[in-house]
């Protein structure tokens, strides 16, 4: 028998860590740009010389010279972003770069964080849809009922998500089953219970599934020039948005069948209450995000920094920059913080900047196209695509003034 190299096994042992920690990656939400960096880096420091590819589904990985590359593809499913998970495996790439535990040792450690039970359990995720409705209510200037009904019809859009979509038979129509049982929902309650803000709370009760943020990351990425990965994330995006307005249309149907309401929007709540109610948003993202506990209050007060500057700049410049505005704040602030504690960046920005996505807007424009009001659609769909490349060009101003960290 062939005696193996010791240097070809260790070079074995880096490869295998370097695809280990892409695919852990690349579950965790870490958008294109950011994991081909991080994956060069990685493999740089173990001196190997690596090309990376990633899109929305796979990871190619080429190792070595042009003339003499192994390449290494994986096919990943799309994973909801998990901050606990993506703190671990930056970690472990910590250590593993300033040499205290071998590349054995690090995929080793990682396979035990892949393994590792969630740290919330499913119900309180469910729950935490309730929260986030019912605090997209009050933004959107709802009143006391609006703010129930809308957190009532996000916990059962948290349950219908949360239990049934992990079947692949029912992840498929989900998200248009969850538009049919809102919309009707917010019918039936209108009509024969109390009157509501029937659009408002249709759109509050959605808001966690609207993919503000995937078409957010997406604008980031074809900034980036990742454009494969970025034009594959709009049209996911698209597709989400389109099945939920569809669900949405079907369950508007019921109607026809329901006498009159009162047509009275209620009094909205007072504006002082969106801050505590910001606390709220914040706690359900934590847990919806998969953060640890710890987390909460770098996240709550990165999103009061970025929907007060964000406000601000909309007093003075209009919406769309203002967007920008709060996406630098939240920037600048998750940079220092990522600096300061030697955490991923992105544990304070994706839930800060989800506060400031621009899913009301694009919903209402393809509700707008299905209901053939096109004008209105048209201008409800570019308003969200101008606001998500405001939230992206704030963020890329942050990296230019606090530059991040040379890994997540």
């Amino acid at each position: 028998m062939t005696p193996i190299d010791p240097s070809e096994l260790t070079r074995t042992e880096s490869i295998e860590f370097l695809l280990e920690i892409g695919r852990d990656l690349h579950q965790a939400g870490t958008p294109a740009h950011r994991l081909e960096e991080t994956l060069e880096a990685i493999a740089a420091q173990l001196g190997m010389e690596a090309q990376l590819f990633s899109t929305p589904t796979s990871l190619l990985v080429a190792i070595g010279p042009v003339a003499q590359q192994r390449t290494y593809l994986l096919r990943v499913e799309p994973g909801m972003v998990d901050l606990e998970r993506l703190s671990l495996v930056d970690g472990v790439a910590g250590r593993v770069a300033r040499g205290e535990i071998n590349p054995r040792e690090g995929v080793e450690q990682l396979r035990e964080i892949e393994i590792r039970p969630p740290r919330y359990p499913r119900w309180l995720s469910a729950c935490c849809f309730g929260i986030a409705s019912a605090s997209a209510a009050v933004f959107f200037g709802g009143g006391l009922v609006d703010l129930g009904v809308s957190g009532l019809l996000g916990i059962l859009v948290g349950f219908i998500t949360v239990f049934l979509a992990e079947h692949r038979r029912f992840a498929r129509v989900a998200d248009a089953g969850c538009g049919v049982v809102v919309a009707a929902g917010a019918l039936l309650f209108d009509r024969y219970v109390e009157n509501i803000s029937v659009y408002l709370v249709t759109l509050s009760g959605l808001i966690v599934l609207i993919p503000g943020l995937t078409l957010t990351l997406a604008v980031n990425e074809l900034a980036t020039r990742n454009l494969v990965s970025g034009a594959a994330r709009v049209a996911y995006a698209a597709t989400i948005v389109v099945s939920i307005a569809f669900g949405v249309a079907i369950g508007t149907q019921v109607e026809k069948l329901l006498p009159l309401g009162l047509q009275e929007d209620p009094d909205p709540i007072a504006p002082l209450w969106k801050w505590p109610v910001l606390v709220l948003a914040a706690l359900a993202f934590t847990i919806l995000f998969r953060a640890r506990p710890a987390s909460f209050w770098p996240i709550a007060f990165m999103g009061a920094i970025g929907v007060g500057c964000a406000q601000l700049g909309t007093f003075a410049v209009g919406p769309e920059l203002g967007a920008s505005a709060g996406a630098l704040a939240i920037g600048i602030g998750a940079n220092l913080w990522s600096r300061f504690t030697d955490q991923p960046a992105a544990i304070p920005t994706l839930p800060g900047i989800i506060l400031l996505v621009p899913g009301a807007l694009g919903f209402g424009g393809i509700v707008a196209l299905v209901g053939e009001e096109t004008v209105l659609g048209i201008e409800g769909v570019f308003g969200a695509l101008l606001v998500a490349v405001s939230l992206v060009f704030g963020l890329l101003m942050a990296n230019v003034l606090v530059p991040m960290r040379k890994t997540l």
